[in-house]
């Protein structure tokens, strides 16, 4: 984690900010392994992941750390994994003889399927994930970045859209935040090496302070977020006035079996909302004098195994009411 990029993080649960209480491994503008401290917890850095969600994974690696057990940067971080058996011998040895840094992405991900790390479908999400075309709408609306601005992608898995991002902007004002262990791993390996990446449950309150991001990204992780409403708050209180709330790839695959007749599926985003309300009403909603304004990038719609995935744009700035009739994004206010 980039030194500079600690003072834009809180504790979300006292809400103060954080400090680096012990520095086990750091390079000249990062920490690899750490502690940082608030008033009231402590939160590990491992190879170079933020660890903020309280729960076993993140007691098990301060506890490692607090012990002076991580101070090699290659660490393979399924240590917390106890449910691969076999998969922990073939790690550490791959480990231990510093093979890791030879296997190329796509290497790493198969060892990782047949070693059960990972399921089938997800292997096949990770390998094709730069060719799908669910994939699109976020590698052309990231054209929006501007140089030198703090982005912030949740549910960032193995950092791909971090990559693409990466080449817009600094990479060391970039924030993926995932619940997924193994792909903020990935990430941290090979797609989003100078980004700052953070272990945390996007259903609460987010670590961040007001107004940190120029540009949030959340490409196909919505759906899967259940306190929406809530996530909708903490976006409006973390984007800056000027900034976007870009979410792609958002679906309701959820809700295809409802439907009797391809006609009746949801053909418009305000129809698409009502599906989840709480999240889109507490985004659009005037409260506090934060109200934001929705765009539809209509072209940028597309199908993937029956059901109809949006891409929708928030913004607070009225200067962005005309960009999105730029014809090379295909994008028209609805």
């Amino acid at each position: 984690m980039n030194k500079n990029f600690i003072k834009n993080l809180i504790c979300p649960v006292c809400k103060k900010g954080l400090k680096v209480e012990k520095s086990l491994l750091a390079k000249k503008d990062k920490y690899i392994h750490a502690i940082l401290s608030c008033g009231c917890s402590k939160y590990p850095l491992f190879y170079g992941i933020l660890f903020m969600n309280k729960d076993g994974k993140t007691e098990r690696i301060l506890r490692l750390i607090s012990r002076k057990k991580a101070e090699n940067e290659e660490v393979p971080i399924f240590i917390l994994q106890r449910n691969l058996p076999l998969g922990m011998h073939v790690f550490r040895f791959f480990s231990r003889f510093n093979l890791f840094k030879h296997l190329s992405f796509k290497e790493y991900l198969f060892l990782m399927r047949i070693l059960g790390a990972i399921n089938e479908d997800w292997y096949r999400y990770l390998i094709s994930r730069f060719t799908r075309n669910d994939f699109y709408p976020a590698k052309v609306l990231s054209s929006l970045v501007k140089r030198n601005t703090g982005v912030l992608d949740l549910g960032c898995g193995a950092g791909q859209l971090i990559s693409i991002l990466g080449k817009k902007t600094s990479s060391q004002k970039i924030c993926g935040v995932d619940f997924n262990i193994a792909s903020l791993y990935m990430a941290r390996k090979y797609y989003a090496k100078n980004s700052n990446l953070i272990y945390y449950d996007l259903n609460k309150k987010l670590p961040f302070k007001d107004n940190v991001f120029s540009y949030i990204f959340a490409s196909d992780s919505i759906h899967y977020i259940k306190n929406k409403k809530g996530l909708g708050g903490e976006l409006k209180r973390i984007i800056r006035t000027s900034g976007l709330i870009i979410l792609t790839n958002i679906h309701n695959r959820k809700f295809a079996g409802t439907f009797s007749d391809a006609l009746d599926y949801s053909e418009s985003i305000r129809s698409y909302i009502s599906y989840f309300r709480g999240f889109y009403y507490s985004l659009l909603s005037q409260e506090a004098g934060k109200r934001l304004s929705l765009v539809n990038p209509k072209k940028l719609t597309v199908f993937e195994k029956g059901a109809k995935m949006f891409s929708v744009v928030f913004y607070k700035s009225h200067k962005f009411s005309n960009i999105f009739h730029k014809p090379n994004l295909s994008i028209s206010q609805e």
